[in-house]
C-alpha cells in the first residue's frame, strides 16, 4: 500500500471509480477529491460558490456514470446538500 492522501482534519467516506482512470472520493466539510490517474494522485475539487453555513456538511456518498455524477451529504444540524456534476460542470441543491 502507498499513502496518496492524508488529512488530520477531514475524514473520507466514499470512493467511486468512474472509469479505468478517473475516481472521486468524498469526505468531511464538502471534501471532494478527484484522481485522473488510477488513484496515484488526488486533487481537491474547488467549488465556485458555497454558502458559508454549508461549509461543514460532509459528503457521505457518491455514484453515477460518465455523463452524470451525483453525490450527497448532510448531518450538519439542519443543513443538507445534494450535488451533481454534468459533463464536468458542478451543480448543487441545498
Amino acid at each position: 500500500w502507498t499513502e496518496v492522501y492524508r488529512s488530520d482534519q477531514k475524514s473520507l467516506y466514499d470512493i467511486f471509480f468512474l472509469n479505468d482512470t478517473t475516481a472521486f472520493c468524498t469526505g468531511d466539510k464538502l471534501l471532494l477529491l478527484r484522481s485522473r490517474n488510477n488513484g496515484a494522485q488526488w486533487d481537491e475539487v474547488i467549488y465556485d460558490f458555497i454558502p458559508e453555513h454549508f461549509n461543514y456538511v460532509p459528503i457521505r456518498c457518491i455514484f453515477g456514470d460518465e455523463k452524470l455524477l451525483m453525490f450527497a451529504g448532510g448531518e450538519n444540524y439542519d443543513n443538507g446538500a445534494v450535488m451533481w456534476m454534468v459533463n464536468g460542470q458542478l451543480k448543487w441543491v441545498w
